[in-house]
């Protein structure tokens, strides 16, 4: 079975309700371009098809909120939250009062390095959302945020990443004290292992062809998983891109094993290869449409250069419901006790990529 993003309870945003913040030094042929955006995304068929089955309705945006002040160069995330808890809840009046769908969508501008636990904007990430609790004079409302620094020229650099946090801001607005869509299925831990995080966007971040336009809206955007789509067998990053036939290769998992990440130890289902033996496990071809001829497949570390692993696949090409097999080595200890491997099905420019651990132990 597929991977799911599994809900732990918290509630996500019925009627999202997106607050553009902009600095006075930002520019303004930039800042009328994302108030367009952010003015547009939410009424699109790309909006419906990322958070329509999470139960996420259309996102309205309000008028852009134009400070006065400029944005500093260097400004950590905690310094952030202080700063918007101070207008919240000093009811600034160029902010309109927040509600429990609110998103405050901060756009710090080009010359401004954000830290966060220890990393840097541009470097580390691209763009975050959390949450802030009001005072008890507004009921201690818990609020949604988004940030996401300029980290290259181009409108689309904002765009893309800004369309991954506000679909995970109104599926998973209260990541810390309620988390809703934000972490995924047990067999597929090592997805949140591989891909630096579960939540909806980040499950298809890693796949190129998941940053893209659509006619209805004239900005990138990035496409996001998809529960449903992926339990039917089609393409779980949605919304797919008229014409694209889906297909990829899905390795057979046999064993229980333990992996460690982030701090913990996960039980989850991989490949039991201790080191100075090997295993044989299928992988099963599939697509959701005749792709015309075989696809290619191989297999490859997901962190490059490492040399702990082995991989042979006894054919390199297949169709839709044949399957290869793939004996795996392991040759030298990990010191994480495991490896995430890829296994890439492609066929000319397109291709998909399914993940799989192997446990040393």
């Amino acid at each position: 079975s597929p991977p799911q993003v599994e809900s732990a309870g918290g509630p996500t945003l019925r009627d999202p309700g997106v607050v553009p913040v902009f600095f006075s030094n930002d520019d303004p042929a930039t800042v009328a371009q994302v108030v367009d955006f952010l003015a547009r995304v939410g009424a699109t068929s790309y909006w419906k098809a990322t958070t329509s089955e999470y139960g996420v309705g259309p996102a309205v945006a309000t008028a852009p909120v134009m400070l006065a002040e400029a944005a500093p160069r260097t400004i950590d995330d905690s310094a952030i939250q202080k700063w918007l808890l101070g207008k919240l809840n000093g009811d600034d009046p160029a902010f309109p009062p927040a509600d429990k769908n609110s998103i405050y969508a901060l756009q710090y501008p080009n010359g401004t390095t954000i830290t966060l636990q220890g990393s840097r904007s541009c470097s580390s990430f691209g763009g975050y959302h959390s949450e802030v609790r009001l005072d008890a004079t507004h009921k201690n409302l818990k609020v949604a945020y988004t940030v996401v620094p300029r980290c290259a020229k181009g409108i689309d650099t904002i765009t893309e990443p800004l369309s991954h946090e506000l679909i995970e801001a109104a599926t998973d607005p209260y990541p810390f004290s309620a988390p809703a869509y934000s972490s995924v299925d047990g067999d597929h831990v090592y997805w949140m292992l591989v891909l630096g995080g579960s939540e909806l966007g980040d499950m298809c971040q890693a796949n190129r062809s998941s940053y893209t336009k659509f006619p209805e809206l004239p900005y990138a955007v990035q496409r996001s998983w998809s529960n449903a789509a992926a339990q039917a067998g089609h393409d779980p990053c949605v919304p797919v891109p008229a014409g694209e036939v889906y297909f990829a290769a899905v390795p057979d998992l046999p064993d229980a094993i333990s992996i460690a990440g982030f701090g913990q130890t996960f039980d989850t289902v991989g490949v039991a290869v201790p080191v100075g033996t090997r295993k044989t496990i299928d992988l099963l071809l599939i697509s959701d449409a005749d792709t015309g001829g075989p696809f290619d497949v191989s297999v490859t570390d997901v962190r490059p250069n490492q040399a702990f692993l082995e991989y042979a696949l006894d054919r390199q090409s297949g169709r839709n419901g044949e399957r290869l097999h793939l004996t795996i080595s392991s040759v030298n200890p990990s010191p994480r006790g495991s490896v995430a491997f890829a296994v890439r099905a492609s066929l000319g420019n397109a291709s998909h990529t399914w993940y799989g651990e192997v446990s040393q132990d």
